[in-house]
């Protein structure tokens, strides 16, 4: 097989892959920022310009430091030993530590092999445009063992930053940060930090006191973090890992209700705020421990519902009332974009109503929570925080950008997002679609 690449100055350079791995042919294969190709035959040629007579032994033309960096976190992202990947390559355990390291480059024949290894392709080695994150690793760091649901939901946040990061790469788009000050954990209560901070944030971004309807959107527009929402175990409510050069990443459980997603947002932003630097897994229904987790706890709905915001609109509704009602709890509820039991005992907190009121509510007549929402006797909200598409809207729009520009085919799209092609089709064709508009109006 011959790989075909274009280095920095645009001059192409052929590489001989000695291989007979059936996975390795339909391998897309980036030139430079221009086309891509697929492999549909054991050898692939393109250009007239004649190829470099390379042995399968051939020295990589490229620069053994990043390559040697990217082999090492796609080891680790495989969760291999250097001794486990060198007995899959064939070579000596100090020659995987050598190239890692940058000492000297693979041959053609071991990056094939270390690609089969970790099961990825040569291109995500070899392309100047490919991402390498490590997230992986970094959790790893964080928490000492992580059980196969959590490694599973780290890896979807791995290669959805990657891929939204390589197409920004590609299409030349530079993301902008908005970063608050960061906000260390200080002596004393972790609650009444939480509180203000809170306040102060709101103020920082020109929310005042008003309701927040959708987090997610607030921090993806406003803060520059980036936001996915995607089926992981039910059980993790979020994923938090910050990053100099990528900003924040943020992934959030899709299945979960639009009040529980605000909420474990809210908990991001609170850590994002005071120990960004520390990768974070939120679970849900899992009693705070530490005093991090305590505070992010009260900044979300210190965020969510702030005194100030919370006490004229409670005002307002419970006039000529002595007491707070069902109704007026499930109003509250809905304006804040919260349930029903997080805004009373909100309210019992703020010590607005008196304490128990949820038992009481909860255990009168019978009525169960559920039932609770037709008193009201209101329409539902829209969702805003639930997305149809499978990927956030961002990414829908980098991915429709880069497939008009046919910077990749449809199977190097399907592999980077891990999307069923019939998921991909459905973006792709409302891409020619808004295209065949826009020409229509011109």
């Amino acid at each position: 097989m011959i790989l075909c690449l274009f280095d920095s100055s645009g001059v192409m350079i052929q590489l001989r892959l000695d291989t007979t791995n059936e996975a390795q042919r339909g391998d897309a294969v980036f030139i430079g920022r221009r086309h891509s190709f697929e492999f549909l035959e054991t050898q692939f040629l393109y250009s007239q310009v004649s190829p470099p007579d390379l042995s399968p032994g051939h020295v990589i033309k490229s620069t053994a430091h990043e390559t040697g960096r990217r082999l090492r976190i796609a080891r680790e992202n495989a969760r291999m030993t250097q001794t486990a990947t060198a007995r899959e390559v064939n070579i000596d355990h100090t020659t995987v530590a050598d190239i890692e390291q940058g000492g000297r480059p693979p041959t053609a024949g071991e990056l094939l092999r270390f690609c089969e290894a970790f099961g990825i392709s040569a291109n995500k080695i070899l392309c100047e445009e490919s991402v390498f994150t490590g997230l992986a690793a970094r959790f790893r760091t964080e928490y000492s063992e992580l059980e196969a649901a959590e490694r599973e939901a780290v890896d979807t946040l791995n290669y959805l930053v990657e891929a939204e990061i390589e197409f920004e790469r590609m299409l030349g788009v530079k993301r902008a940060f908005n970063c608050p000050p960061e906000r260390p954990l200080q002596p004393g209560p972790a609650r009444k930090q939480a509180e203000a901070d809170a306040v102060e944030l709101r103020q920082w971004l020109g929310l005042g006191n008003e309701p927040i309807l959708d987090v997610v959107s607030m921090m993806e527009e406003r803060l520059g973090i980036r936001v996915y929402r995607h089926a992981i175990t039910p059980r993790i409510a979020g994923l938090f890992v910050w990053d100099e050069s990528m900003g924040a990443c943020v992934l959030l459980c899709s299945s979960h209700q639009r009040e529980q997603i605000q909420l474990t947002a809210a908990h991001v932003l609170g850590h994002f705020l005071t120990s960004r630097s520390a990768p974070l897994i939120v679970y849900r229904d899992r009693k705070p421990q530490s005093r991090a987790e305590k505070y992010a706890n009260q900044f979300a709905k210190a965020f969510l519902m702030p005194r100030s915001g919370l006490e004229p609109r409670l005002s307002d509704l419970t006039r000529g009332n002595s007491n707070l009602t069902r109704r007026h709890a499930i109003l509250l509820s809905d304006l804040f974009g919260v349930t029903l039991e997080v805004i009373v005992r909100r309210l019992e907190e703020l010590k607005f109503v008196k304490s128990g009121t949820w038992e009481r509510m909860v255990g009168d007549d019978g009525v169960s929570i559920c039932q609770d929402a037709h008193i009201a006797d209101f329409p539902p909200r829209l969702d805003a925080a639930t997305n149809s598409l499978p990927i956030p809207l961002r990414v829908t729009l980098l991915v429709q950008e880069a497939w008009r520009r046919e910077l990749y085919s449809e199977g190097q799209l399907s592999r980077m997002l891990r999307l069923h092609r019939r998921d991909l089709r459905k973006i792709i064709c409302e891409a020619r679609i808004s295209g065949s508009e826009m020409e229509s109006r011109r």
